[in-house]
């Protein structure tokens, strides 16, 4: 036999018919001769409490010997008997404590497993992640105007195709803009050359090179100006609005008397203003203010602006610009009517392509608008990195201001910016 443990929780015992002990290992108790002699008797393993039910004993019959065993007794197997049992509460706590051992490596190879799997799902959301923000940048700069963005990503798998389609999307958007930017300037240039050649033989008749009209002639030949002009304007609104949005009209800011432009454009639109009995009022522009703008795109923006003012304005009634300085150091520019006012629910459409308010129409003098000069403004003035907005107070009248920023810290004129 092993060694038995000295905790003396395991212990064997060779046994004879008679009682006679022949082998023992560990420290066994008293025995119960009972199930010996039974097990002698039947051949069949039995199971005994001693002690008190604190030892459970197993009792089997030898069935066979090894050829060099050199005891007599053993010699004859049917008459012994193996002894074999253990102190049920050590091995219940010895029991315990392996079962607590394997819990342990249990949840400390769970934890290592857990661990490993969630560094991996973040190594893989990450991934994921990165190729997903990847086409939402592609998605945002096609949404901005950028249609020949591109995701660069080099995957295999059905992201890896999604992007592959996302470029392919945006190479057809970009051709499809460059065709379109095309065909408007190809018919634009088309429709501007016999525009103006009808603009300037109508002109010639009304200076008597082709004879003396009559007066109905001549309210004739001014109606063909007239529309002619409108007609050119609509078609310089549409070319300008595609280079704007395609980004191809190029600014360069510099410092601009803003109470110079506004004089410039009240003596252009003068006649318009006394035609329509409306005052325009520059008061509110102190003399020597200086806004950083391109000198054309400034003009452009006040003509749009207080056209529109003047359209909407009735007899006696007053179109002024004002200024003021933003918290942050930038200038706010804004044109005032007191004209018939804007629906609050319809401000926000007022910078759209072709809007134009059903419930104010009808009330405008000169309605032959093309619903892009709003449009021309946003453009130009976000070009220069500013904003543009329209109110509506209660008791009639609208306000389009629109803000830019200040002047760069030493005045330098950064490179041209596209719109």
């Amino acid at each position: 036999f092993a060694p038995a443990p000295a905790d003396g929780r395991l212990y064997a015992v060779l046994q004879r018919s008679d009682g006679k002990i022949l082998t023992v290992a560990g420290s066994p108790p008293p025995p119960n001769e009972d199930p010996v002699r039974a097990v002698l008797a039947s051949r069949r393993p039995a199971q005994a409490l001693l002690s008190g039910g604190a030892v459970l004993e197993h009792v089997l019959p030898l069935s066979q010997t090894s050829a060099d065993v050199t005891s007599a007794e053993l010699r004859r197997p049917r008459e012994v008997v193996l002894r074999a049992g253990y102190d049920r509460a050590g091995a219940e706590a010895e029991l315990k404590a392996r079962w607590n051992e394997s819990l342990r490596r249990f949840l400390w190879a769970a934890l290592l497993s857990l661990g490993v799997g969630l560094a991996g799902a973040a190594a893989l959301a990450g991934n994921f992640t990165r190729a997903i923000k990847k086409l939402m940048q592609g998605a945002q700069d096609v949404r901005s105007g950028h249609l020949s963005a591109k995701v660069m990503t080099r995957r295999s798998d059905e992201l890896g195709e999604l992007s592959a389609e996302f470029n392919e999307m945006s190479r057809r958007l970009a051709e499809l803009e460059d065709l379109k930017e095309s065909f408007i300037a190809k018919i634009t240039h088309d429709l501007r050359s016999p525009l103006g050649a009808v603009i300037g033989h109508a002109e010639l008749m009304t200076m008597g090179t082709r004879g003396t009209l009559t007066p109905k002639q001549a309210e004739s030949v001014r109606i063909i100006i007239e529309s002619c002009r409108d007609l050119a304007e609509l078609i310089d609104n549409i070319l300008e609005v595609t280079k704007l949005e395609a980004g191809k009209l190029e600014f360069s800011p510099r410092s601009n008397d803003l109470r110079s432009a506004v004089d410039g454009v009240f003596a252009l639109l003068a006649p318009k203003a006394s035609e329509y009995g409306v005052t325009l009022d520059a008061s509110a522009v102190p003399p020597g203010v200086a806004v950083w703008m391109d000198e054309q795109a400034l003009r452009r923006t006040l003509t749009n602006l207080l056209s529109n003012a003047l359209k909407f304005t009735p007899k006696d009634g007053r179109v002024s610009v004002e200024w003021a300085q933003e918290p942050g150091g930038g200038d706010r520019v804004s044109v005032r009517d007191s004209g018939i006012g804007i629906p609050a629910d319809k401000l926000h459409t007022l910078f759209t392509k072709f809007s134009q308010i059903a419930e104010t129409i009808h009330k405008v003098r000169y309605a032959k608008g093309t619903g892009l000069g709003l449009v021309i403004c946003k453009e130009i003035v976000e070009g220069h990195g500013g904003s543009i907005r329209a109110e509506s107070p209660e008791g009639g009248g609208a306000v389009f201001s629109f803000t830019l920023s200040p002047k760069p810290v030493g005045g330098l004129s950064p490179p041209p910016r596209r719109s």
